[in-house]
């Protein structure tokens, strides 16, 4: 299955629905966003079928996960493209930081749903179930009668339009103000997105000191979209000797906002002045 022209209703309806949805949906109605491997049981909540889970990630779909434990509060979000890879974003709503990494999707035979992402100095890999209750899905552990009793539940999320999300040049080109950590320094740029590239000027949003770095209009190259994200690089070699490059990934939070970080790991946001 090809990836849908993005200037479909289709597809630009679901990267809308798919922004929304890490910025914290609604769309699940009052289900929690979280609940307990008891509570589940105490419903006699019934697990998809292979079948079910199958019509459920149809490629084209945009899936969306509450994270529990240690990291409640924040969402995950990623493609189901239809070659079994994806792009996901990981969001603290909270803070408003999302962190991207590339992986795959596959459905087991037994109906579970796995996933495998590598993020900047960590591997994620697992396989779930997915249960249907208070009228929305939840992904958790593929058997319910050993799992422990007070193991927290994410909600799932799913968005259909029929089309694979695309981020296009109308959702990145045009001016930006950036902020971010990199590395743990709160800084500051200016910037124009092209289609293909733009230029880049950053300085520091701490007391001003030397930097050779800042301050200088560098080019914005390899400006590509990767379906569900757009990536970049900021030559700043080419520009001052002994200045590093820095190659950054962003995702669609709406229309004036994307975030995301760069390969090294620091997070960077940039919304529209």
């Amino acid at each position: 299955m090809r990836n849908a022209d993005p200037s479909q209703p289709g597809a630009r309806a679901l990267l809308a629905l798919a922004g929304a949805a890490l910025g914290g949906s609604a769309a699940a109605g009052a289900a929690p966003p979280i609940v307990t491997v008891q509570e589940l049981r105490d419903a006699a909540a019934p697990r998809l079928t292979a079948e079910e889970v199958r019509a459920l990630f149809v490629p084209g779909t945009v899936s969306e996960f509450a994270s529990s434990g240690e990291w409640a509060g924040w969402v995950k979000r990623w493609n189901n493209s239809a070659d079994g890879r994806f792009v996901i974003g990981h969001r603290d709503v909270r803070n408003r930081w999302t962190w991207i990494a590339q992986g795959s999707w596959r459905i087991r035979p037994d109906g579970a749903y796995c996933i495998q992402a590598q993020w900047t100095s960590v591997q994620e890999r697992w396989c779930l179930a997915v249960y249907r209750h208070a009228g929305a899905h939840y992904l958790g552990h593929p058997n319910l009668a050993t799992a422990p009793p007070g193991a927290q539940v994410g909600r799932l999320t799913v968005v259909t339009a029929g089309a694979e999300p695309v981020l296009a040049p109308a959702d990145w080109s045009g001016r930006w103000q950036a902020e971010g950590l990199e590395p743990g320094i709160p800084w500051g740029a200016e910037l124009t997105l092209e289609p293909e590239g733009g230029t880049w000027r950053a300085y520091l949003q701490v007391a001003p000191k030397f930097a050779p770095c800042l301050g200088k209009p560098i080019r914005i190259s390899n400006l590509r979209s990767l379906g569900f994200a757009v990536t970049f690089k900021v030559v700043a070699s080419e520009v001052v000797n002994g200045c590093d490059d820095h190659e950054i990934t962003l995702m669609k939070v709406d229309d004036q906002t994307l975030e995301g970080q760069f390969a090294t790991g620091g997070p960077i946001r940039l919304t529209r002045p």
